[in-house]
Formats: structure tokens, sequence, C-alpha cells
């Protein structure tokens, strides 16, 4: 049978024909009993039957098969020590350096330790100190197959398992112990490190000691950096088999306190992997499963170190952002964790923009991985942390908000719905003022339960970090976005400065003043109107979707105004306006003749009161206990243009940008009701600030009533001319009279400006709860206002005006024009426009005195004289600034414009005939949001307030409709800048293109970051969109970073 069998395998039969032979030989002689001297020879020759079968030219399959026969066969057999140990020599041979046989190395480690069981002291010596410490110190350049590195520590183990109770297994495990590093660090192999794990989780003395275990734990860090993630699902899941393995070994050599070197050990080596910025591969996502089993305490005090060193911003951006990608590896569930505390230590140490860039780079990233169950929970919990802790910034938030809807859909039957819901309404609580993007938001959110307002405070609460700074700069991101559609340029929020913004970009849209401002040369003395300019000229001209004022702002910020809070806007304007006109009255500045304007002051005027026209006799304040008197000042430099009018000195220089453009006269008149006489005095007003009557509350139950719910704003101007009594302790002292009498007084505007400025008087100060509220009553406002001059021509509005005023003109759809009429509430002391019926009368003998005037169509120059003779103004609306909140020292401004350098010649013949309800401006609305601009109807933000009943509008600004600006309804060109300031903006611009290049090239590299892994589909990921809802703020301090 021997014969027989080594004949076969010697012969120069094919393949094929040995493969048969030799099966039907085993088949028909397996059963068979063997004389003693044929077993012997069998077994005198098994390793050259071995090695004839490696070297044989059969194919690996027929190969391995005889091998697997011959090893069942004779592995029981009792061999010579010669044939064994040169059976153990063949087959360690083939496992360590592969240079006997193709067939895997498994095989060879299969026939190894089959003889060796076996023969367990032929085992023992064959299998010395040297010898195990030469299989360990095989490199990558010795071996010719990648899978005999892994084999290799499969046979140690199994040695290591047949000779445990034999003498030379402590020998042996020292070796393993000190070889270790060598060899994980020569091959950086998953499967060899989960090979060597397994061989130290058996046997605990294998593992390293001292110094040399810091370097097998960074050893093994090292090949997880590089281990590469399979694409098919079976080699994904062996790659994870693998790393838990690797993970019980790191977990039980980490996890021991006294190992705390280890530990420093790993997290170092692990920062300098992920903070190498050139390398030339990306570090695989399976480093997060080391940040599973390093202890959290420790490694906060690891990373601590690297945070406060002066560490590039860049280095510390890239080590957050992969920390996040590791986020997608199945074992790295705490990995969030560490994200968290790092951003945390960030926050500490100041680097609040570096924050927010990491969370707008990853926020879309976080939440679409929502949609893998696998991982959903841990992208929850950061995802919460980074938009619930970046309190100063909307823009992460409104990366994802278009796609919350459906994600609530496809999470609809997971608890981590409501989680997002709950989050969602905390963040339009957060980040109120947007509801062009929030509006589609709102029914998606119906189905889940809303946080009350104190579960949304107390969450706000818990995310804001203790070392947070308000008021620093953060929105850079928004610098490097696609520029509007609208082609206007924003502002950049410099950390709660949406008062400003809205502020500028309100005035701006104001053609007239803009013009003026453009066309003046300043001097080093006028900083504020250099700063606005070059403000303007960046609106104008800016390649950048945003510009950031930060230069304006540190000019222009009252003293009071503390960094970071949030403010008054009409506070702002009126100081703004004010440091404007004192500049301009200096002899140093210069401007061109063509502005000129004459002054707007009456001949007769006599004296000047101290404060600018007040809406409201001085009991009312201005939200913040302050009486009007005190905070709205017009400067003695304004008192003296008003003297020097009357002499001869009188001039273009006299009258400065913000008297022509806004600036108006009014009379103040009391009567005595004892003796008749009529005292009365003249001031100057750039804005009028019209008071809500002492029945509105800001009491929450006072806007569940439908009947009380909303006013108009022809109510607020007739309650602003309305005459008051004086009487009681608060009697006239008359000067005819000398002494105190009861008396009547009146105001009554003697000279409209051509820009009417009008303020809401929405906050003041509750004395119950010694806090600042808002009256969150909706003021429905038309584009076309017809504007009292006195209490007699509120009358006469009255009559001239239809019954129920819906402020459409005659273009509006049915839908909108319905829509209006539900928001109007009670409009029967509506006089702001006045509709074409109201000049038509079918029978011209029934009109009434005030309609007589108009009781036919009437030409456009007749249309003025009527209103004028009337005493009124026509006045078309052009800019409305809106608060977002509850309260003066808190939430959001933001501004809807539109262009008014020319008339609408359609509506402005319209308006001609009599139909003063046209819109005579064209309806080219904009909403400018900080840094976000966007084309709006006027029909979206009219009845804004019952959808977001926080939103409610602050600041008005109309411009006047006259018969000389009738005539002048072409196009006209904004004035052309000075060369110093295109130069500015034009040198920015070329800096704003480098940037874009270098962003995209930024993006691109990072766009090669994480691969989806295998159980993620292209249908779990969430189309993208838009979406979103408002809310205000309550404590001072709104901002984290």
């Amino acid at each position: 049978m021997d014969q027989i069998l080594l004949g076969i395998l010697k012969s120069d039969h094919p393949p094929t024909l040995q493969q048969q032979l030799i099966e039907k030989l085993v088949v028909a002689a397996a059963d068979s009993r063997l004389s003693q001297k044929q077993t012997w020879d069998v077994r005198f020759i098994m390793d050259q039957i071995l090695l004839g079968i490696l070297k044989s030219d059969h194919p690996p399959t027929l190969q391995q098969q005889l091998i697997e026969k011959l090893v069942v066969a004779a592995a029981d057999s009792r061999l010579s020590q010669k044939v064994c140990v040169d059976i153990l020599e063949i087959s360690s041979n083939w496992v360590v350096y592969s240079d006997v046989t193709e067939l895997p190395c498994s095989l060879g480690v299969k026939v190894f330790l089959a003889f060796a069981g076996c023969n367990k002291a032929v085992l023992e010596s064959y299998v010395s100190t040297d010898r195990l410490a030469s299989w360990m110190s095989v490199t990558k350049a010795t071996s010719s197959k990648p899978d005999n590195r892994s084999a290799t520590v499969v046979l140690i183990r199994g040695i290591l398992q047949l000779l445990t109770s034999q003498q030379s297994f402590l020998k042996l495990s020292n070796v393993v112990q000190r070889m270790a590093v060598t060899y994980v660090r020569e091959h950086l192999d998953i499967r060899v490190l989960k090979d060597i794990s397994l061989l130290m989780l058996s046997y605990r003395g294998c593992i390293p000691q001292g110094y040399p275990k810091e370097l097998f734990c960074s050893a093994a860090v090292q090949t997880l950096a590089v281990t590469e993630i399979p694409h098919d699902m079976h080699g994904f899941a062996r790659v994870v088999s693998d790393v838990k393995t690797v993970m019980q070994l790191l977990f039980c050599i980490l996890s021991n306190e006294s190992d705390v070197k280890c530990v420093v050990s790993s997290i170092r080596t692990l920062y300098e992997i992920v903070a190498s910025v050139d390398q030339c591969r990306q570090p695989s996502v399976v480093l997060g499963s080391v940040l599973e089993v390093l202890p959290l305490e420790i490694g906060a005090r690891v990373m601590q170190q690297f945070v406060t060193l002066d560490t590039e911003v860049s280095v510390l951006r890239v080590v957050l952002g992969y920390m996040i990608d590791w986020l997608l590896w199945p074992l790295s569930g705490s990995v969030y964790k560490w994200v968290i505390m790092l951003m945390k230590q960030l926050t500490a140490e100041g680097k609040y923009s570096l924050i927010v860039q990491v969370t707008e780079d990853k926020v879309d990233q976080v939440f679409k991985k929502l949609a893998i169950p696998l991982v959903r929970e841990r992208h929850m919990r950061l995802l919460s942390f980074i938009l619930l802790s970046c309190q100063i910034s909307p823009e992460p938030f409104h990366k994802i908000v278009g796609n919350i809807p459906v994600m609530l859909q496809q999470l609809k039957c997971d608890s981590i719905a409501q989680e997002l819901a709950t989050m969602t309404h905390v963040l339009l609580y957060l980040h109120p003022g947007f509801p062009d993007l929030y509006e589609p938001l709102l029914d998606s959110l119906q189905e889940y339960e809303k946080p009350s307002l104190d579960q949304i405070k107390q969450c706000v609460s818990e995310h804001r970090l203790s070392n947070a700074i308000a008021g620093t700069p953060l929105t850079f991101s928004c610098l490097l976005l696609e520029k509007s559609e609208t082609g206007k340029t924003g502002l950049v929020n410099l950390g709660n400065t949406c008062y400003m913004n809205s502020t500028v970009q309100a005035i701006y849209m104001c053609y007239d003043f803009r013009s003026a401002v453009m066309s003046t040369t300043p001097t080093q003395q006028h900083n504020i109107l250099s700063s606005i300019q070059m403000v303007f000229a960046f609106l104008a001209y800016s390649k950048r979707p945003a510009y950031a004022p930060s230069s304006f702002l540190s000019v222009a910020r009252p003293s009071w105004f503390q960094a970071g809070y949030q403010h008054d806007c009409s506070e702002f304007l009126h100081y703004l306006l004010n440091r404007l006109h004192e500049e301009e009255l200096t002899p140093t500045c210069t401007k061109d003749t063509t502005m000129q304007i004459q002054p707007a002051v009456a001949d007769d005027a006599t004296t000047c009161d101290d404060t600018t026209v007040i809406a409201q006799s001085e009991k009312h304040d201005n939200g913040i206990g302050i009486p009007e008197k005190q905070w709205i000042m017009v400067s003695d430099s304004l008192k003296r243009v008003l003297h020097s009018s009357k002499s001869s000195q009188s001039s273009s220089l006299q009258h400065s940008i913000v008297y022509r453009t806004f600036g108006g006269t009014l009379q103040r008149s009391c009567q005595c009701s004892t003796c008749g006489v009529v005292s009365s005095h003249k001031e100057v007003f750039t804005d009028l600030h019209l008071a809500f009557p002492e029945k509105s509350s800001t009491d929450s139950a006072h806007l569940q009533s439908k009947h009380e719910s909303s006013t108009s704003l022809s109510s607020l101007i007739e309650h602003f001319f309305k005459p008051e009594h004086l009487d009681g302790e608060n009697k006239y002292y008359c000067e005819n009279c000398r002494q105190l009498q009861s008396a009547e007084r009146k105001i009554r505007i003697t000279e409209a400006p051509d820009h009417l400025l009008l303020t809401l008087m929405r906050f003041s100060y509750d004395a119950k709860a010694h806090a600042n509220s808002k009256i969150l009553l909706d003021v429905t406002y038309p584009r076309t206002l017809l504007m009292p001059l006195n209490y007699n021509s509120c009358q006469v509005s009255r009559d001239i005006s239809p019954a129920n005023d819906t402020s459409v003109d005659s273009h509006s759809s049915p839908d909108d024009t319905h829509q209006l009429d539900d928001s109007r509430g009670d409009a029967t002391a509506s006089f702001a426009t006045v509709k074409s019926s109201a000049f038509r009368v079918e029978n011209p003998s029934t009109s009434s005195s005030h309609g007589s005037s108009v009781a036919m169509v009437m030409s456009g120059q007749d249309v003025f004289t009527s209103v004028e003779n009337d005493g009124c103004a026509v006045y078309s609306l052009f800019a409305v600034v809106i608060h977002s909140g509850t309260s003066s020292d808190c939430g959001h401004y933001y501004c809807y414009g539109r262009s008014n350098s020319n008339f609408s010649d359609e509506n402005l013949e319209t308006f001609c005939r009599g139909d003063l309800n046209a819109d005579v401006l064209n309806d080219d609305w904009c909403c400018f949001n900080d840094s976000r601009v966007t084309r709006v109807a006027y029909t979206s933000f009219a009845s804004l307030t019952k959808r977001f009943p926080k939103d409610t509008p602050y600041l008005l600004y109309y411009k006047r409709v006259a018969k000389a600006s009738t005539e002048m309804c072409q196009e006209k060109e904004d004035v052309v800048i000075r060369k110093e300031l295109r130069e500015v903006v034009t040198k920015d611009n070329a800096a704003f293109l480098r940037e874009q290049e270098l962003e995209a090239k930024r993006h691109r590299s990072s766009s090669q970051g994480v691969r989806s892994l295998p159980y993620w589909r292209d249908s779990d990921e969430p189309p993208g969109g838009c979406g979103g809802g408002g809310g205000g703020f309550d404590s001072p301090i709104r901002f984290v970073f």
C-alpha cells in the first residue's frame, strides 16, 4: 500500500488521473487491515508523503483534500521522532515563512497541531525559546504571504495550549511577552492584532508589562488607524468581530487604574495620528473603538493639554472632524461623549469660532445619520448638543431645518422622533425671526408633544456652557456661502447685533438717504459718516454673501450699549442719526451742491423743545423704565440749526442729511380752560413714537382673545394726536393766569418729513414682575399710508376711508385678500389707505363737505391737492423692522425692505386716478435677516403675527408720495462711490475669490473622509430642502460661545 501510494505520487500521470487513483486507493483501503510492516512503512514515509503532496503539481484543492485525509488517517499514529520532527519542520515553515506551498497557512497550522498533539514530548523539544523568538522576528520582507502573519500567532497560541502543563510554558510565554510589541509594530494588520489579543486574553502572562505595555497599546492604536473597511458585508462583519476582540484586550489593560501611563500613551498616539493634517490617507473610523475603552476622566485631562497649547486651529478642527466621523463606526457608541468633552474644553479656552466652524461643517452629516438605526441614538445626542449649545449662530440649525419634516416622517415609529421634535421646538425658541424658513416646519411638529415654556428654558439653561462669553463674532462660515439670488449683501451678526443689522439695512434701502450719504466727502473727524459709507459701499458692490461691519459697530455703538447684549433698535437708530447729524454740522464737511434741499422748518419757528416728538405724554416710557425725555434727545447742534434758519446765514450747510431726509416739525399747544390763552412751541422730530392705548396688555390671555388680538396703525396714530386733558395733579401752569389751571394739550404736524419713521412702543416695564415686557398685539399697517397731520385730519380720513380696509390693492388675488381680511381685526378706524371707490360717488350732491373735493375721478395733481387740503400726507411703505421675542433685551430683529428709487408707472397711474390704496412702489420686497437675504411678497409678511405671535412689527419706514416725486418716476441710478471706497471693496472682492478657492479645496479634501459603511443605504438619506418657527428669550445673555 505504501509503495502504491508513493508510485502514484511520483508518477508522471496527469494530476486528474493521480487524484482519481488516490481517492480510489483511500476508499478501497481505508477500512482494510494493513500488516504491521505496511503500517510502519506508511508511518516511516509520512513526512515524505506530506512533502510530496505539497511539492506536487496537483491543484490546491486536491492537495488540501489529500493533506486533510492524511492528517485524519495518521494523526493518532505513533511516529518516529525523526519523522515527527520533519513534519513539524515542514508545517512550521509552511506557516511562518510560506516557502513550502501556496496552500493556506491555516491548513499548515492544522497539520502542525495535529501531529504535535500526539507527540507533545517531541513538540516541547522542537519549540525552543530561540525558535519561537525567530518566528516572531519575521518581518514583512521575509514573509512572502500576508496571511502567514496571523497564522503564526494562531500557531503559537496552539503550541502554548498544548504545553500549558509543561515546564517550557513559562519560558515561551516570556518570549511572547517580549516580542509582541515588535511583532505588532512590524505587522500593522487587524488580523494579527486580533490573534495576538486572543492569545493574551487566553494567557494573561503574555501581556507586556511596564513600558512595553505602553508601547504595545500605542502599536495597537496605530494598527486600528490603518484598518480598512471592506465594502462587502462578510468582510465588514469580520472586521467588526476582529475589532471587538482587540477592544476586549485593550479594556482589560486600560481599565486598570494603575495603568494610567498606558491610557495617556494611547491618547497621545491617537491624537498624533489624527492631528497629522498632511497625512497621505485619513485614519480609519475604527479608531473610534479606542475611545470606547479609554476612561473619559483621564482622557479629559490629557486632551486639555493639547487644547491649551498653542495648537493651530486647523489641527483642532481636523481632530474634532475625525471624531465626529467615527460615530458612524458601530463600535463607537460613546465617542459623542468625547466630542462634547473636547468642545467644552475648546469653549473654556475661547476657541469659539472653531466650534462654530466644526458645527457648521458637520451638522448636516450628523443629522443625516439619524436615518441609520444602528447609530441613530449617538448621532441624536451629539446633534442636540451642538445645536442647543451653539446658541449664538442660527446657521447650523438652518442647514438642516428643511430636512426635519422628512426625517420626522421617517422616524415616526421611533422614540427619537419625539426627541427631534422637542429639540426643534427649543431651537425655534432660540433662533426666532425666520418665518420664511420655519413656516413649512410647523405642520410637521403638530403631531408631536410640544414642551412647555419652562421646559424649553430649562433645556436652554442646561446646554449653556459655563464659560460662555457673549458677543463674540462667530458666523464666519456665512462669508463663504453662495450670494443670495436677490443679488443683495447681508450683514454678519457679530454677537447679538441684529438690532444694528436690521437698522442699517432699512436705512440703506432709503434711496434718498443712501444717495446723500454716498455723495458726501467726510473728513477725519467724521467717523460715523465714513463708517456708514463703508458699510453702504460693501452692501452695494461686495461679492460676499454677507459683510461683517466690525469697524462700523465699534464706532456707532452707543457707549451704554454693552457688547454681546440685545438692545433696542429704535434707540440705536435715533443715536445713529443724531451722531451723523452732529458730525455733518462741522464746517469741514463738503457736499455735492446738487444734493441741496431747502430747509423744512417754518419761517415763524419760535422756540425748540429739548426733545424730539414724544409719542405720548411723559408718563409713557421706552420699555426700560426710563422716561422718553431722558433717552431720546436731540443734540444741541440740531437746535442751533433751527435757530439759525431765521437768520440770513441760512444755507445748505446748515441742514444735514438726516434733517433733509427724515426731519419734520410738529407743534405742541396748550389752551388754558380758564382764560382760553393758547401757548405753543415747535419741535423737530426724526421719528414718531406711537404708544398703545392703556387697555393694551402683555398678558398672554389677552393674545387669546379673538376680539382684541389686533389693532391698526390708524388707531395708534389717532391715539397719538388725541388731545390730552391736563387736570388734577397734572394741571398746566398758565402764564396768563399765573397759576395751575386745567388745560387741553394738542399736537399737530406743521411740516411733514420726506421719509416718515414710526416706532411702535411695544416695550414697557412691568412694575409687578420687575421685568421688561412686550405688548404682543398685532398691528396691521398699509403699504400706502394717508398720514393725518392733526386730530381733525384723523376724522377726515375716517370719512373718506372704506369701512373695512384690507390694505390690499386692486391687483391682489382673492386668496391674498381673504388672508389679509382675516388679519385686520377691527378696521373701522382705518384711514391709512383710500380706495378709488372713496373718490367716486354716483350722486355728487350726496357727498359730504369733506368728500366734495373728491366727488369725481381726479387728476394726479388734484389728488395731492385734495389730500393736503384735508390735512393729510401720502406715504408709501418701503421698510419694516420686525422684533421676534418677548422683551426688549432679548429676541431677534430682522427687516423687510424694498427699493424706493422709482415708482411703478402702472400703480402710480392708478394712484393718480384717485385710488390711494394703490401701491405706488414696485413689489420687490426682500427679507434681510442678518447674513440671510431672500425674496418675499408683501402678502407673506403682512399677517406675520397671526402665524408667529412673537414676531411683531416694531419700526415702519414710509416715503412721502408728493407731486414733485410723481413727476420723476424714471429709474434712478445709485451715486458712484468714491474712488478710495471702490478700491477697498474691489480689494476685498479679490480676497473673497481667493478664500472661495481655498474653501473649495478644503471641501474637496474633507469630502473624501468617511465612506458610507456597508449598512448604509442610499434610500436612507433624506433629501435637502428648507423649513421652521419663532420665539423669544428672557435671559440677557443668550449666547454661549
